[in-house]
């Protein structure tokens, strides 16, 4: 029996209260509504702190994407290994003995 302890950190950050010089500096009046610059400088500053990588892909392309890993997945555990299959193909190997979580 595997056991494993999971641990979580939590950073608090401080409350974001636009004002006038971020309204002057980084909003595109015009180009974007105010709602919108608060939006985009709460998932910047989200990003920049918790380590993460910005992606401007639109829902629909994250649906295709999640789509396509879901069938995948799919796929390969309805395939059945057989005694031809070699042991060195890791999408099989994983089929007949998977791998202990570390």
């Amino acid at each position: 029996m595997h056991c494993g302890f999971n641990s979580a950190y939590m950073r608090e950050l401080p409350t974001f209260e636009p004002n006038d010089y971020f309204w002057k500096n980084h909003w595109n009046e015009g180009q974007e509504e105010k709602w919108q610059a608060y939006a985009r400088a709460i998932r910047e500053i989200m990003a920049d702190v918790g380590g993460f990588q910005l992606h401007d892909a639109s829902m629909e392309d994250k649906l295709k994407y999640k789509e396509t890993f879901r069938t995948l997945r799919i796929d390969y555990t309805k395939k059945k290994p057989t005694a031809e299959v070699s042991q060195s193909d890791p999408i099989c190997f994983r089929m007949q003995s998977p791998r202990p979580m570390t």
